[in-house]
């Protein structure tokens, strides 16, 4: 029941303050590509993508807004399953409840359950598997593993840092399992998983939707690289382009161990009493239950190592899934003090105060909780003042002005037309144009992937692509391109959307 309020009063917070249209980056990749079934920007996404489809036959808001949705029902469902894992390991109700509480209108956290992005559903996979590994644990039902093993294959369709708690389960299976019997559970509900991560895979390949990232982004610049039409040619191989996330890998494990270090302090930087809370949590574990302070130790570990080494601008977002180890040690640490408590009551010389020892243990540990977060509601009002925007009543041009924009080009376009575009403006045109107008013939492509500061040369395969398709389809360009200019006729359109006109160019 606990769990089930923790779960609705989450939902209710995050619908109340749920961004109700069109966003930007990759949310409104996200938005896009849920309503189209088109491929996203590697690892692809396919499981997220699907649950994200069902979600967009809701009879509510608009589509953008379901797949916001999508985000708000995943986080509330984290607090409720990080809830059932406390109990399982504390069994302090109070002191957990405080716990989630916490986590629910942490700041970083909260953003992310009010728009369409795939981190809060990363946490309610860690926190179901912490929670059916426990149950196996408690209960040695081997449904419990089966679904584990399924949920694991099927995060790879999701988030990819969910698979790798895979060892840290490998070490505690190792630790606990008796029986064959449940390795073939765990595997088998693996093996299950993955396979259907993969039929995800090959159905959004199947779909091959024109705002798919393959048609806007890798195709016609597939050079910059390093491949070749052949390289490219079956879904296996398209897959492996995905899973290997080529343009991400220079940012892998490149940092000195100085910048490691620095990414560990500013993680475990929220106060002095929290990281005495962390460590006494994970202390009592492994005095107690030492084989599940093995699992999240190791669960924890591997993330951090990852994260830490891991060099992207937005690698804070990457915290969000932590999370789940973060309170739920925090939780252990509040369980202890919670019982040094009851153990002083118990010695109290009347029998009326010994009696009501646990519920005076628990009030004890929600207060010194409630003390350690009074700062915390004044850090989430940032998050919560960027998201009353979305609820003042202004129309979403207001929120996103882009898409004023956005419209305005479209609305010029022919309906074959091709335009290439940045990044940071191509799925809001696709959004509008696909998904609002269902003008399913303008394609929009990036036409700089991969380039560096200062970088102006095309790459020699979008030359290519240009060169084939000019004569058949109208081409635009959003912005007056040096890569081009020297190679093609860039033609400025008249109108308030600065849009450039490609054609060749004429000889002397």
């Amino acid at each position: 029941m606990l769990a089930a309020i923790c779960f609705l009063a989450g939902l209710a917070l995050y619908i109340r303050t749920l961004a109700p249209g069109v966003l930007a980056g990759d949310s409104v990749e996200f938005q896009t590509l849920a309503s189209t079934l088109g491929m996203t920007h590697p690892p692809g996404y396919p499981v997220y993508l699907l649950i994200a489809k069902l979600f967009t036959f809701l009879p509510i808001g608009n589509i953008a807004y379901r797949v916001n949705l999508l985000s708000a029902v995943f986080a509330a469902l984290a607090l409720a399953l990080l809830y059932l894992d406390g109990r399982l390991l504390v069994g302090w109700r109070l002191p957990v409840l405080g716990v989630v509480y916490a986590l629910g209108i942490n700041g970083l956290f909260w953003i992310h359950a009010v728009i369409a992005e795939l981190y809060t559903g990363a946490a309610a996979l860690v926190a179901a598997e912490v929670l059916l590994l426990l149950l196996w644990r408690q209960k040695n039902r081997g449904v419990y593993l089966f679904v584990a093993g399924l949920l694991g294959g099927l995060s790879l369709g999701i988030h990819s840092t969910v698979a790798l708690m895979a060892p840290a389960v490998i070490v505690y299976l190792l630790l606990t399992a008796r029986r064959r019997q449940a390795w073939l559970n765990a595997i088998g509900g693996a093996a299950l998983g993955v396979a259907l991560y993969v039929a995800g895979f090959m159905l959004l390949d199947a779909i091959n939707a024109p705002s798919s990232y393959y048609t806007s982004v890798v195709r016609p610049s597939l050079s910059v690289w390093g491949l070749t039409a052949a390289d490219f040619n079956n879904p296996l191989k398209r897959m492996l382009f995905q899973l290997e996330a080529r343009q991400f890998r220079s940012l892998m494990f490149n940092q000195p161990l100085a910048t490691t270090w620095a990414n560990a302090k500013r993680y475990f930087s929220a106060s002095w009493f929290w990281d005495f809370l962390l460590g006494l949590g994970l202390v009592s574990l492994f005095v107690r239950r030492w084989r599940e302070g093995v699992l999240i130790t190791l669960a924890w570990g591997a993330m951090l190592i990852f994260i830490f080494n891991y060099a992207i601008f937005d690698i804070v977002v990457f915290y969000i899934p932590t999370f789940v180890f973060w309170f739920l040690a925090a939780a252990c640490g509040l369980g202890v003090l919670c019982e040094g408590v009851a153990w002083l009551i118990r010695r109290a010389p009347t029998d009326w105060i010994k009696k009501r020892a646990s519920l005076a243990a628990n009030l004890a540990g929600l207060c010194l909780l409630a003390g350690l977060l009074w700062p915390v509601p004044t850090y989430a009002q940032k998050a919560i003042r960027t998201r009353l925007l979305f609820q003042s009543g202004l129309p979403d041009t207001r929120v996103n002005p882009q898409r004023a924009i956005a419209g305005r080009m479209i609305d010029g376009l022919e309906d074959n037309a091709i335009v290439f575009t940045k990044w940071m403006n191509l799925y809001l045109d696709y959004y509008v144009a696909h998904v609002e107008r269902g003008r399913m013939g303008i394609t929009f492509i990036q036409f700089d992937p991969q380039s560096q500061a200062g970088e102006t040369e095309a790459a020699k395969s979008l030359l290519a692509f240009i060169d084939s398709n000019l004569d058949q389809r109208p081409m635009y360009i959003t912005e007056y391109w040096p890569g081009l200019s020297g190679h093609f006729k860039l033609v400025e359109q008249p109108g308030m959307v600065k849009l450039y006109k490609i054609e060749r160019l004429t000889n002397p």
